[in-house]
């Protein structure tokens, strides 16, 4: 497989966009809105540039390939990089939607940062997002690339939305752990996250 950088693909942001927010639409239509302005913000993230890193660009956002095909998408990061990345990426979508509108989606936007609380070592992997191209699910690509960056670091840390039992019991057959959740409520519905680790040795077992 090859893990390439945006910018080295002939892919649109729209269709890296339409791939982020399937991975958990619910979260996405809360803190945008709808599912058409969280694409349309996602791809202008996707393909901005500038001294402001955030999640949704090179080093952290890649590619997924095998041979020609696209496989999907992910996003990575080192705990030590959570808090300098949380901070630019918030900035960086302040700067995209206005003041006006921040403050209209304020409540939203808290929501969403309170079920994707995390806790990490400072050597741990985050996979942030990890969504493959629909035609290619079932054919063994997610475990593969968590595996592939499995390999440098001891622990791999993720969310998981709490009503994706196909993701939940996904991540369990690899080995991965629910280390803690988080619950609130948003316009009377419930939303939450659960947090998944897996430590290298797990890896093994579970392979």
């Amino acid at each position: 497989m090859r893990f390439l950088d945006f910018e080295k693909t002939d892919l649109d942001a729209k269709t890296i966009a339409e791939l982020l927010v399937s991975a958990d639409e619910i979260l996405y239509t809360i803190q945008f809105g709808t599912k058409e302005n969280a694409i349309e913000m996602l791809a202008e993230m996707v393909q901005s540039s500038g001294d402001l890193q955030h999640i949704y660009q090179k080093p952290y956002l890649k590619c997924v390939y095998d041979g020609d095909d696209f496989i999907g998408v992910v996003i990575t990061y080192l705990g030590k990089q959570q808090p300098a990345l949380e901070s630019h990426t918030r900035r960086l979508f302040i700067k995209k939607i206005g003041i006006k509108r921040l403050i209209k989606r304020l409540l939203a936007y808290r929501k969403v940062k309170r079920v994707l609380k995390i806790d990490m070592p400072d050597d741990a992997l985050y996979v942030y997002t990890l969504v493959i191209n629909e035609k290619h699910r079932l054919s063994g690509y997610g475990e593969q690339i968590l595996d592939h960056f499995h390999q440098d670091h001891p622990d791999l840390y993720l969310h998981v939305n709490y009503k994706n039992t196909e993701a939940i019991r996904f991540y369990e057959k690899l080995g991965f752990e629910k280390v803690d959740e988080y619950y609130d409520c948003y316009k009377s519905a419930p939303v939450g996250s659960l947090v998944f680790k897996r430590h290298k040795e797990a890896m093994r077992d579970a392979s």
